[in-house]
């Protein structure tokens, strides 16, 4: 039995509906998934109706209300109301092919020592993004580096590392994650909350949980989502906040994996900072210019994180 997941937040009505129409279309066996929607302090709250056509199929399915903001906080409310084996997260703008979980299946019972796993996640089919856009793109949650399956493990980024949306996850690398949050509220300033806090890397806490009980992460390029993108988000200055965040978050994550408090020369010298981020202004323009900006919004907010957590130190 696997439990599925959909985290929303105030979700557009059209493109929800293409997501739970894609979980209920699955080619598995209807007794073989639950449905569990939970609604993070949406306004107006999410009906139950949403719920008519799985309960139609006898498909488990109910929503629960998680009244304080963040994904941090909807995804730890869906790993404690569920108790498979395993977890699916979808989020409120991923459409599974019908293939899905079918995948899924097979990939985990041929691979006993996979913790967590994903694979492609696709520009919905109606969107179109500019060349400038293109380098942006994985930071966005679109992913797709081939049809080979890729897995590894480690405390740092591989290409293995799957983002949540779409991942099926081990229960006993999702009890890591809860764990880790009922003992370090720092966990919560990590993931998004609403739409103006950008920050991120909650899942990269989730899946680096495998490597701490010798599970890998592994991509699986037969599991194949569209992520419907709100176009709102292709604009630079969004995506220069984002940059930004993700420079923060990252800091924060190596915190809570136990780094040592350490701030890297060229972040205190402003002469080797200021090289720094010409540099990577230089190399990301070969992609695109807006992206050569991005890199510098990313240092910029990695470098006032580390200052921030390491004021005592310098």
């Amino acid at each position: 039995m696997i439990d599925i997941c959909v985290c929303t937040f105030n979700p557009r009505p059209e493109i929800l509906d293409k997501v739970l129409k894609s979980i209920l279309n699955q080619t598995v066996a209807t007794d073989t998934f639950g449905l569990l929607i939970v609604d993070n302090a949406s306004s107006p709250q999410l009906s139950e109706d949403l719920l008519g056509p799985f309960k139609a199929r006898g498909i488990p399915a109910r929503i629960v209300r998680e009244r304080i903001p963040g994904i941090a906080r909807a995804r730890l409310r869906g790993i404690s109301e569920t108790s498979g084996e395993w977890l699916l997260f979808v989020d409120d703008d991923n459409e599974l092919m019908p293939e899905y979980i079918e995948e899924g299946q097979k990939f985990l019972a041929s691979r006993e020592d996979v913790g967590c796993f994903g694979g492609k996640l696709l520009l919905a089919p109606n969107l179109r993004a500019a060349n400038w856009l293109l380098p942006f793109l994985p930071y966005l949650a679109i992913k797709d580096i081939g049809e080979e399956v890729v897995s590894g493990k480690g405390n740092s980024w591989g290409p293995w590392e799957p983002p949540t949306a779409g991942a099926f996850i081990k229960r006993s690398v999702l009890n890591l994650y809860k764990d880790r949050a009922m003992n370090d509220e720092r966990l919560f300033t990590l993931g998004r909350k609403g739409k103006s806090n950008l920050s991120s890397c909650e899942d990269s806490l989730i899946m680096r949980g495998a490597s701490m009980i010798n599970l890998e992460n592994a991509y699986c390029p037969r599991l194949i989502l569209f992520h419907h993108l709100d176009s709102g988000r292709f604009n630079l200055r969004y995506l220069l906040r984002l940059m930004y965040s993700y420079g923060v978050s990252h800091v924060v994550l190596e915190s809570l994996l136990g780094a040592s408090p350490k701030v890297p020369e060229y972040y205190t010298s402003s002469g080797k900072f200021l090289a720094l981020l010409f540099n990577q202004a230089k190399t990301g323009a070969r992609q695109s210019i807006a992206f050569g900006i991005g890199l510098v919004a990313y240092h910029l907010g990695n470098r006032n994180e580390c200052l921030r957590q390491n004021q005592d130190l310098l």
